[in-house]
């Protein structure tokens, strides 16, 4: 029972999710919305592209700057598959460390360097989930989790 309340609370966007993610460069406003359709086929590297697809919308708040990055609240509405990492690199503002989504959307082939963004230590890439709030299946009471972004982002 309880894996079908969770299914159809995600249907009827009832569970709010909130990233932060860290970014090559800083975005000019302060916050915005990224509405770009993003297709459900891989192309031949694995990436999905925002060329034709299925609508998605993701929030974006800068919370802090820094010299060449931003870290920023990300809330997708919508749950499409690496939505937040195309989204982000599809305005300009990829993840660091990320493989395979670069500035303006373009796809990095997994083996090339020179599209990689060089990161302190092996962090992977620098989205991290922030907070989940959804409805309890027994009790029904609202409840909201959160984890502060890892030590190794060096952000305070």
């Amino acid at each position: 029972k309880s894996t079908t309340f969770f299914i159809d609370q995600f249907k009827k966007k009832k569970i709010q999710k909130e990233y932060r993610a860290l970014v090559e460069g800083i975005p000019i406003s302060t916050s915005f919305n990224i509405t770009k359709e993003i297709s459900r086929e891989k192309t031949t590297s694995g990436s999905r592209t925002t060329a034709t697809g299925f609508e998605a919308l993701t929030k974006v708040e800068i919370l802090q700057h820094f010299n060449q990055h931003a870290l920023l609240k990300v809330t997708p509405s919508t749950g499409r598959t690496n939505q937040i990492r195309i989204h982000l690199a599809a305005v300009g503002y990829p993840l660091l460390g990320d493989p395979l989504y670069v500035a303006g959307g373009t796809f990095a082939s997994i083996s090339s360097k020179q599209n990689q963004i060089p990161v302190p230590g092996d962090c992977g890439y620098f989205l991290h989930a922030y907070r989940l709030a959804f409805i309890h299946p027994q009790t029904l009471k609202s409840m909201s989790f959160t984890c502060p972004v890892p030590q190794e982002w060096g952000i305070k």
